[in-house]
């Protein structure tokens, strides 16, 4: 087991642990949607052009709305941003207007995960807090 140090509270501690943005892979059934989407206003687009006229910039204009939905989940994670340090776990997020969401873990002293074998898909927690 790692032994910290102790390091005295006059001195400020600003390590950060993690910073970064989470995967886009959790757009994956945004991203699905819209490639499904595409396909089926092709498809209607090609059926409906050889029954009747059917003008070229509605399948374009519903493509570009498909497009811009899947842009904007995009960037909504895009924008997304963590940061832990030693103090605090922050959470920016926002497009246009940022929100800054912070949560303070100076009362955290110790946390302890008890799992007996017959429950091994439960977690019981005991947590100690002390202000300090």
């Amino acid at each position: 087991m790692a032994r910290y140090g102790i390091v005295p509270r006059s001195e400020p501690i600003n390590a950060v642990i993690f910073q970064g943005t989470p995967s886009q892979l959790i757009n994956l059934p945004a991203f699905i949607k819209g490639a499904i989407a595409i396909l089926a206003i092709g498809i209607g687009f090609g059926y409906a052009s050889s029954q009747w006229p059917v003008p070229w910039f509605i399948p374009v204009l519903a493509v570009l709305l498909v497009l811009g939905g899947v842009g904007l989940a995009y960037l909504q994670v895009n924008f997304t941003e963590f940061e832990i340090d030693v103090e605090r776990i922050t959470c920016r997020k926002g497009i246009l207007n940022r929100t800054v969401q912070s949560v303070e873990l100076f009362r955290i002293q110790d946390v302890t995960s008890v799992r007996p074998w017959w429950q091994r898909g439960t977690v019981t927690l005991l947590k100690v807090a002390r202000e300090m």
